[in-house]
């Protein structure tokens, strides 16, 4: 195809398995049933409300019974900050329950009814409810992982100038962050159909690119001590995997994992997450369990 700005970050027109439509439909079912699985099976405290003033703001704690201590996975959806939603991601869950590892699955608002400015606040929300939580638990490992969009979140609190003013020993509760197939700048959003419900600024796309200057700095500040993946599939858009091949030369000097899974486009990249045998949930696996072991000596 002849790549616009537009399909270059369109994560569905590079598809090899099926065509746009259907991929994404295939996408709602795969994850939909797994999550209706995972949320029957596995002991549950749904729907916490993590920022007050946004009905929206809420989350799923899997892993109820598991040792207050167990570390803590985070996984923040996609859909452009505009489609799907928590309650039809969990999942990842299941490798991560039979590892002993808690398991948190954010909701956040989606355009046209809230703005980036909103979500970014309730991003802000989640990470401050987070160190409170892992806090009170006496759990000293956290890591954050995020698909497309929720990557891009991901990113955005790591370079937010709250996570900044955190002390050594609140950011050190950060041990990795998996970004998988996320978007990292938002300067073309605005010239796409994408930016239609998202409406946003010239001051949000300079605010919430993890890819601008002022950004990339604070991520060499607050990312030094955690490890960072940039996952993207193969056959994913191409835009996604030039930002994604940016931001980690940007952060080179923190060594950054880059991995581009073969035979893997946007949506069978995390879909494959429910598998433990599968590359990307290993690697998740090994960070969380690693971590939770070096916390313990």
């Amino acid at each position: 195809m002849t790549a616009t700005v537009e399909s270059r970050l369109m994560p569905s027109l590079w598809c090899k398995r099926m065509d746009p439509v259907d991929v994404v439909s295939e996408h709602v079912r795969v994850t939909t049933e797994e999550s209706d699985r995972v949320a029957a099976t596995i002991p549950s405290e749904m729907r916490v409300q993590y920022q007050e003033t946004s009905p929206s703001a809420t989350l799923d704690i899997f892993g109820t019974d598991l040792p207050n201590d167990s570390p803590i996975f985070v996984y923040l959806s996609g859909g452009y900050w505009q489609e799907l939603c928590g309650a039809i991601s969990s999942y990842p869950v299941m490798p991560m329950y039979q590892n002993g590892i808690v398991s948190v699955i954010p909701n956040y608002g989606r355009a046209p009814k809230v703005t980036m400015s909103d979500i970014g606040e309730e991003i802000i929300s989640l990470g401050q409810w987070l160190v409170q939580f892992a806090q009170k638990r006496k759990c000293r490992s956290i890591v954050l992982s995020g698909h497309s969009a929720g990557g891009h979140l991901c990113a955005t609190l790591m370079s937010s100038p709250w996570f900044d003013s955190l002390t050594e020993e609140e950011r050190s509760l950060f041990r990795g962050m998996f970004l998988l197939g996320a978007c990292l700048d938002l300067t073309d959003i605005p010239k796409t159909s994408i930016n239609d419900p998202l409406r946003l600024t010239e001051s949000e796309v300079r605010k919430f690119s993890p890819l601008q200057d002022h950004n990339l700095k604070r991520a060499r500040q607050n990312s030094a001590k955690m490890q960072t993946f940039l996952i993207y599939g193969q056959n994913d858009a191409p835009g996604l995997i030039d930002q994604g091949r940016k931001y980690a030369e940007a952060l080179k000097e923190l060594s950054p994992h880059w991995m581009r899974i073969p035979e893997r486009d946007h949506f069978n990249l995390v879909e494959h997450l429910a598998d433990p045998d599968y590359v990307v949930t290993k690697l998740i696996l090994t960070t969380l369990k690693g971590q939770s072991n070096e916390s313990s000596r």
